[in-house]
């Protein structure tokens, strides 16, 4: 099981604040691992509205990541996201999550999504679940 979030501005206390979410994994469940992506270099070569990835001017992304029992995954990425949450602006969409809403991953970008959707397959044949 994986989660995300993308970190807008890397300060002191949005890095202890993953630290903290990370130190939160009940060693017994298993093993889990966070990694923290920087969003610069060639990311922030195009513009937040130009793609459908539109953390361009965001610090990093953070993935969580387990291979533990579903219950224990769950509670560990909640727990995670309320850790950063303060320094959270979205999420990252190769991690979808259950019951979160497509705005997470792409921000500002959905609208446009949808309409270019609806232009290009206004009947829903190709379908995510998203």
């Amino acid at each position: 099981m994986a989660g995300s979030d993308i970190i807008g501005e890397m300060t002191a206390t949005a890095a202890e604040s993953i630290v903290a979410a990370t130190s939160t994994w009940p060693q017994p469940a298993g093993s889990a691992t966070t990694v923290i992506e920087s969003l610069s270099g060639s990311v922030s070569d195009v513009d937040s509205g130009d793609t459908a990835f539109p953390w361009r001017r965001q610090a990093a992304s953070v993935q969580w990541y387990t291979e533990a029992a579903v219950e224990s995954a769950n509670e560990w990425l909640a727990s995670a996201h309320a850790a950063v949450q303060a320094y959270s602006v979205g999420g990252y969409v190769n991690y979808v999550e259950p019951d979160t809403p497509a705005s997470r991953y792409f921000g500002d970008n959905l609208a446009r999504l949808a309409a270019v959707r609806q232009k290009y397959d206004p009947d829903e044949l190709m379908y995510s679940g998203m």
